[in-house]
């Protein structure tokens, strides 16, 4: 058996924006930008498995979620 020094996981936080984008405002920005392809109503949900996600406001970085996630 090794005697190599091991990590352990204490806590675990998060942050999620407070910003809440559904999939049916993701497929209406998919349509509205003028490309070919408009997803089918239910495609998204059915492909990614969830109804909406949490989205960053512009100039949000990944570090201001974990800041606030550690306060």
């Amino acid at each position: 058996m090794s005697d190599a020094p091991r990590a352990l996981l204490a806590a675990l936080v998060v942050h999620l924006p407070s910003r809440y984008r559904t999939m049916k405002e993701t497929r209406a920005g998919i349509t509205a930008s003028g490309g070919a392809y408009a997803p089918p109503v239910g495609m998204l949900e059915y492909v990614a498995g969830v109804r909406g996600v949490h989205a960053r406001d512009a100039g949000v970085q990944a570090s201001d979620l974990a800041v606030a996630a550690a306060a």
